[in-house]
């Protein structure tokens, strides 16, 4: 059987909702983690629980925004073109430049 679109911490296949205490699952408040973010179950039920897409949150978003970054020896990761050699998507600028979108359950570009 192949799983490797299956969540690797509860294991539900995608478009299914995690298990109780996936370390994965994402808060549909804040977007942080839901096991250990501050928010209240009140705040959190405010939006609808987000299942799991198949891949980590905010690879997506970092596909659309173009934000690729590659690790360089001697640099650390680098921003990058999608197409470059150790290419991926830049899952550290997420949380540089975008913001949780509670009402989109998705990461927005921070307005400036």
């Amino acid at each position: 059987m192949n799983n490797e679109n299956f969540c690797p911490d509860c294991g539900v296949k995608p478009g299914e909702f995690h298990a109780i205490g996936c370390d994965i699952e994402r808060c549909p408040a804040c977007g942080g983690q839901a096991l250990s973010c501050a928010c209240s179950n009140e705040k959190r039920n405010e939006y609808p629980w987000l299942p799991w897409t198949g891949e980590w949150s905010g690879v997506s978003e970092c596909r659309e925004f173009g934000w690729y970054a590659k690790l360089v020896e001697g640099q650390g990761w680098v921003t990058c073109d999608k197409n470059d050699e150790g290419a991926s998507e830049d899952l550290n600028r997420i949380y540089a430049d975008a913001v949780w979108g509670a009402k989109r359950g998705r990461f927005v570009i921070k307005k400036k």
